[in-house]
């Protein structure tokens, strides 16, 4: 089991661009795809309504050293939703956390309600990762990453192949992200569609990108996972005079939903 995802060379590949590449904006409900698509009842849930993460549906990174520093004490669970919160460790180093889900799956519907305190240094992000560890090659699909420090503006955006080929959002998604907001993708063989608040924001059709790499991964079924990711690096910037001693991110409920074919 990983203790997060490995980031290295995130530029490499990188297009903003390609056939097969679609924007759009419309609405889905919770339970339909921008297609029609139906997804019927979730195969799982959260609403984190507990006093401690349900270790039957999650693993919490303990990678106190890595590139990411991140500590289980850093995720809690309380008053009806989940925290994750970053802070300066005992060896001066900002240190926060994750955890990823337990379930795994070769497409279908993941949804999550977040909000996260303002704060440079620390990136939220939601995302899909592949069971098999193997990134860049078998993708990663970020449903959002929310770098900016004043948590006005997010990115969605998918990454596959050896050479890391990233596709993204052309321009930033403009929001508050300090209140509650919910984000969703679709993952399926022809077609991958994100959505923010219901309004499908940003779509990936099946193409191949300069490198060769296919726009949808397909190569290994995946799971969800919550990040607050500290900064410095790999495009999150420094914490700055204006960033608190402590910066979380909350997460109100995640669900997922398969995909019958």
């Amino acid at each position: 089991m990983r203790s997060g995802r490995l980031r290295g060379g995130a530029a490499a590949g990188r297009l903003l661009l390609v056939a097969g590449l679609v924007a759009a904006v419309g609405s889905a409900a919770s339970a339909a795809g921008s297609d029609g698509t139906r997804w019927g009842a979730p195969v799982e849930t959260d609403d984190f309504n507990g006093s401690a993460v349900e270790a039957s549906k999650w693993f919490v990174y303990d990678s106190p050293t890595g590139s990411f520093p991140r500590v289980p004490s850093a995720v809690t669970v309380a008053d009806g939703s989940l925290r994750i919160t970053g802070g300066h460790g005992s060896a001066g180093r900002d240190v926060s956390g994750g955890l990823s889900s337990l379930l795994h799956q070769q497409y279908g519907r993941w949804e999550a309600r977040f909000r996260v305190d303002p704060g440079a240094g620390y990136s939220a992000v939601v995302l899909l990762w592949p069971q098999s560890q193997k990134w860049p090659d078998d993708g990663e699909i970020d449903m959002i990453e929310v770098q900016d420090g004043t948590r006005g503006s997010a990115t969605m955006a998918v990454h596959n192949g050896a050479k890391n080929d990233t596709l993204s959002t052309l321009t930033a998604l403009t929001a508050d992200f300090t209140a509650w907001h919910t984000v969703a993708v679709e993952w399926l063989p022809g077609r991958l569609s994100y959505y923010l608040d219901g309004r499908n924001v940003f779509t990936v059709l099946p193409a191949r990108t300069q490198n060769g790499a296919a726009t949808i991964p397909s190569t290994s079924p995946m799971h969800m996972a919550l990040q607050l990711d500290t900064g410095c690096h790999d495009g999150i910037p420094c914490r700055d005079a204006n960033t608190a001693a402590q910066v979380s991110m909350y997460v109100d409920w995640v669900r997922a939903y398969a995909y019958g074919g």
